[in-house]
């Protein structure tokens, strides 16, 4: 019987790795290729000048133009392009399932973009930053969300 391919997408806003588990018992491997990197640089670089000022429709008034949140946007295109790689991947059987581990922004993104063949295959999702943890050590915080 051919073991259940899970991977584990561990991501942030700029940050994405995916771990490989063959089923209970199997320790996580790296998967080959899947070491994501986006350069998601705060506000405060992306906007270096002051933003511009509109005249109002009516009267003489003026006031600073809105300006909408670079980073976030950033964030939002990193989910995107990750998604993506996800479907392309699943299409060709590389994985049976998966397991999203995310901050609970990164996986409110995630949710608001999956689309329907990703979400029937979705084991389970994790809130938690673990982008800095080492492989090794991962497992343990699987427990909830994936039988190991």
């Amino acid at each position: 019987m051919k073991p259940t391919r899970t991977w584990i997408v561990i991501a942030d806003g700029s940050r994405a790795h995916i771990l490989l588990n063959e089923g209970p018992g199997k320790a996580l491997s790296f998967v080959p290729g899947t070491d994501f990197r986006h350069a998601t640089p705060p506000n405060r670089e992306i906007y270096t000048e002051r933003p511009g000022r509109t005249h109002e429709s009516a009267g003489v008034s003026r006031s600073a133009e809105d300006r909408n949140d670079a980073h976030a946007q950033q964030k939002e295109k990193f989910v995107q392009t990750l998604i993506a790689f996800l479907r392309d991947k699943l299409s060709v059987k590389d994985f049976d399932r998966w397991v999203l581990v995310a901050p609970p922004e990164i996986l409110s993104d995630f949710r608001e973009h999956l689309d329907p063949t990703l979400k029937h295959v979705l084991a389970g999702e994790l809130a938690k930053d673990l982008t800095k943890i080492p492989s090794g050590e991962i497992l343990g915080h699987l427990h909830g969300v994936l039988p190991v």
